[in-house]
């Protein structure tokens, strides 16, 4: 896979980032990045369905904890709802037993091209994009 998917997987065990999930040897582990607009943000209804965890999936939240990826796994802006995360992790999942998947959302609805870069703000979700996205992945 592209380095635009998957993150390596050292990044997974940045010092800052807070974990609530105890997690296994960083062999077992496949981290990917999901950014985009909100297509990758996800706008759709939550449904019950939409709730239910996988046991091998965790998502990064905002506040830096990993935790059970269920809907709705963005939160760049309240509308935040069901995106293609959740049939990007049952995918990989299923086609990787005995993985652990972690997924670190930093899409940004409606974010065009030109704010992905170093310390360009979007006054939209009054957010430095490329910026707000090294903080989660730990690069500074």
């Amino acid at each position: 896979m592209g380095l635009s998917l998957i993150l390596l997987s050292y990044l997974f065990a940045v010092s800052s980032i807070a974990q609530d999930i105890s997690l296994p040897s960083m062999d077992k582990v496949q981290l990917f990045l999901l950014v985009g607009q909100s297509n990758m943000a996800g706008r759709g209804v939550v449904a019950e369905l939409n709730l239910t965890p996988h046991s091998r999936v965790f998502v990064l939240g905002k506040d830096g904890r990993w935790v059970s990826a269920i809907d709705p796994i963005h939160f760049d802006k309240p509308e935040a709802g069901v995106g293609q995360g959740k049939f990007f992790r049952q995918i990989i999942a299923d086609a990787n037993p005995g993985v652990i998947i972690g997924l670190i959302p930093c899409a940004v609805g409606g974010a065009p091209v030109n704010v992905w870069q170093p310390c360009v703000f979007y006054p939209s979700t009054k957010i430095h994009p490329w910026d707000e996205t090294m903080k989660r992945v730990g690069s500074r």
